[in-house]
């Protein structure tokens, strides 16, 4: 080993030698270099990581399945960079397009869209709901008349606001004379829908519908007025269903 020393007109001097051991602990020239040029909480490479004032680093790249939390040894972190980076930007409570789901304080979730067949409930693997949107949207109510041949109203209540979407009725025994059509109101207003009725020579047990078109909104807990035109000579019990769509 050689070592020599310069002194300067200031007193400081240059310290020129192959190996330095300070208190027992040989420091070689290359690990003295990995603290040249560092810059606290500036990562370089090639050199030693020293943190700042806060105990902060700007940046540092770990591999995939490198980075270990916890006491002594660690665990591993197994997910990767890109996985990780799906809770970035996740909102707690709020649906975020393709990023990891966090749910509110209270368990709750603004918004998610699963497909039709998507969902599953019950314990273990669960059941499918095989119900379409559409299909949960939508109630139905009901109403009798013990003979549409005489003209008359029923009144039915909607639980719900929504819109009429179809109305079907279907006639308990045959109709064997004149055809009977029903129509429907609202607060007194017409809906507009094709004829809704129980055809000449319709057998017991066959089915009608139509399809409203306008001014068949409802709103919760009103009446929805159902009206016989009496047409049938036959005491012809019937049943009309209405289906609305929430």
């Amino acid at each position: 080993m050689s070592t020599s020393f310069k002194a300067t007109n200031g007193g400081d001097g240059i310290l020129e030698t192959d190996t330095l051991i300070v208190d027992g602990t040989t420091i070689s020239p290359t690990e003295i270099a990995y603290l040249d040029g560092v810059t606290a909480g500036t990562v370089s490479a090639s050199k030693a990581v020293v943190v700042d004032a806060d105990k902060h680093i700007d940046t540092i790249v770990i591999a995939d399945g490198g980075l270990k939390l916890g006491a002594t040894t660690g665990t591993a972190v197994t997910s990767t960079a890109a996985e990780l980076n799906f809770l970035d930007g996740s909102v707690a409570g709020t649906a975020v397009a393709s990023k990891a789901t966090v749910l509110g304080a209270n368990k709750n979730l603004d918004t998610i869209v699963i497909a039709d067949g998507g969902l599953f409930l019950g314990a273990g693997a669960g059941t499918a709901v095989t119900s379409t949107a559409t299909e949960l949207n939508q109630y139905s109510v009901e109403i009798g008349m013990a003979d549409a041949g005489t003209a008359q109203s029923r009144w039915v209540t909607a639980p719900h606001v929504g819109n009429i979407v179809a109305a079907y009725v279907v006639n308990s025994v045959a109709n064997t004379t004149t055809k009977t059509v029903f129509t429907l109101k609202i607060a007194t207003v017409l809906v507009t829908m094709p004829a809704l009725e129980v055809a000449i020579t319709q057998a017991a047990g066959t089915v009608s519908s139509s399809v409203p078109t306008a001014t068949n909104t409802v709103t919760a807990g009103q009446a929805i007025e159902v009206i016989s035109d009496g047409g049938t000579d036959a005491v012809m019990p019937v049943t009309v269903t209405l289906v609305i769509s929430r």
